[in-house]
């Protein structure tokens, strides 16, 4: 999950919230309210540089609107501490992720693969990596199926594997499709390398479509223990999407998903 975005959305709203209080405070009268309870009867005063003045039981609206006041004033403090722990945060935040971690670290301690920018785009221009030749697993014959042409121009297998790439590129996200890479020593083909903007880094996609096939359910299960061998983590570097048990791609969770994790 992005953090630093949504820190920086929470403290815009703050920031409007207090801009709102301020406005409110400017059309209300000054000072404050003192409510006395004398049997069964209330009696209200207001209170302006140390003086008090008895209001009249029948002045309800200055009573409501000094009511209003102190709503405005106790919420104004609250965004304006918010706003101060919120800047502080943004400010300081760092996140966790490979990426980030690897960039901090001296390269002799990445692996190969890391080290020529694989995963990593500040060692790589995302641009030139997206449009690049790459090895390609192109043995499947499914790859000259009609109808399995992305926007971007190329074959995909599926037509999963279609709307999650026309999604990608009409958000504008740079991926590739079907690359091979070796990560420790061990070769991966994933569905989709995409490259995180907001992140500076790269994650893996894998669409699994035939989850109810008892023989694709062990493929998928060897996928993810190859993955966890190679030091990729589920959740963390490489994510799953899915099909439904009729076999159709809920494309309003894949938006979802892009959206928290890929954008």
């Amino acid at each position: 999950m992005k953090i630093k975005p949504l820190i920086e959305k929470e403290l815009i709203r703050n920031l409007n919230a207090r801009e709102d209080f301020k406005e409110k405070l400017a059309s209300l009268p000054e000072g404050s309210l003192r409510a006395d309870i004398r049997g069964d009867k209330v009696y209200y005063s207001r209170r302006i540089n140390g003086k008090s003045y008895y209001i009249k039981s029948g002045n309800t609206g200055l009573i409501d609107k000094l009511k209003e006041r102190k709503f405005a004033e106790t919420g104004l403090e609250i965004v304006e501490r918010n706003i101060k722990y919120l800047q502080a945060l943004y400010d300081n935040y760092q996140t966790f992720l490979t990426g980030d971690i690897l960039a901090k670290m001296p390269k002799s301690y990445r692996s190969e693969a890391e080290m020529r920018g694989v995963f990593n785009g500040r060692y790589i221009n995302a641009g030139d990596w997206e449009k690049a030749d790459y090895p390609k697993r192109d043995w499947n014959p499914e790859y000259k199926k009609p109808g399995h042409v992305t926007l971007k121009g190329e074959a995909v297998r599926s037509k999963s594997e279609l709307s999650i790439a026309n999604i990608l590129h009409t958000k504008g996200i740079r991926y590739r499709y079907e690359e091979e890479i070796e990560i420790g020593g061990i070769l991966f083909c994933p569905d989709f390398i995409v490259y995180v903007e907001s992140e500076d880094r790269y994650l893996l996609l894998e669409h699994c479509g035939l989850m109810l096939d008892e023989s694709y359910q062990r493929r998928y299960a060897r996928k993810v223990a190859r993955y966890i061998m190679g030091g990729l983590m589920p959740g963390r570097d490489v994510f799953f999407t899915y099909d439904d048990k009729d076999g159709n791609l809920d494309t309003r969770l894949i938006n979802e998903i892009l959206e928290l994790y890929f954008m």
